[in-house]
């Protein structure tokens, strides 16, 4: 998809003016990491001005053949399921199609793939219904009440799935962890914890990334078929 512009205003007491000449867009050159535009957006719309103008490049969707891989971006943190259980990202547009999203590029923020429409429907999108938006007052609150409440329903399942799959290793972990009680702090760490972090640790050395904790996090979600709750020494 085209790259989205973003920016905030200029600072209080500013003319119009000065305003207009003091604006400086944030722009975001997309390769393959999704994640640092997810986390930029997340830190301007929740931690910074709260608000985002992104602008659509409309010659670049009709260039493409108006698919919907080339339109209107949106990250989400899906995962195969739900990974961010606590920000939810609702796209509303009127001119989505009822099998495609069509104008309306949901992506996963990790792998950077492409979300089915069926996956995003209600849940991350909703097609509107330009009469019915004019007409009631409350059409926008009630659909996004929908779109709450199949996010709390998805959250609850994926968590009802991670709890069956958890009893089903619950009686081989037991063991394990008795003789992981015994061993001191530093031991426990070395033996369960550095394995897993190792290749994270040495990407992020190599890179040396601007925020290596948000490096991290994001290495360790990207490469997660690398990992299992029972890693050997």
């Amino acid at each position: 998809a085209a790259a989205p512009v973003a920016g905030d205003a200029s600072a209080e007491g500013a003319s119009a003016e000065e305003g207009a000449s003091a604006f400086t867009p944030t722009e975001y050159q997309f390769a393959s990491d999704y994640h640092e535009v997810y986390a930029g957006m997340q830190d301007q719309v929740l931690q910074g001005a709260n608000t985002a103008a992104i602008i659509d490049d409309m010659a670049y969707w009709k260039s493409k053949g108006q698919d919907s891989t080339a339109g209107k971006l949106l990250l989400v943190d899906h995962a195969g399921g739900l990974a961010e259980t606590k920000v939810q990202h609702v796209f509303f547009d009127g001119n989505m199609g009822s099998g495609s999203a069509q104008c309306v590029d949901v992506r996963d923020v990790v792998t950077g793939e492409p979300l089915a429409q069926s996956d995003a429907e209600g849940l991350f999108t909703h097609r509107v219904d330009l009469f019915q938006a004019t007409t009631d007052v409350d059409y926008f609150v009630q659909a996004l009440d929908a779109c709450e409440l199949k996010f709390s329903q998805k959250v609850l399942q994926s968590r009802q799935v991670a709890g069956a799959a958890g009893d089903d290793v619950a009686s081989g972990e037991a063991a394990a962890g008795s003789e992981a009680d015994r061993l001191p702090p530093k031991e426990y760490l070395y033996r369960n914890i550095i394995p897993a972090l190792l290749p994270a640790l040495e990407a992020c050395q190599r890179d040396r990334p601007a925020d290596p904790v948000e490096f991290i996090a994001f290495y360790m979600l990207r490469h997660s078929k690398q990992y299992s709750k029972t890693l050997k020494a």
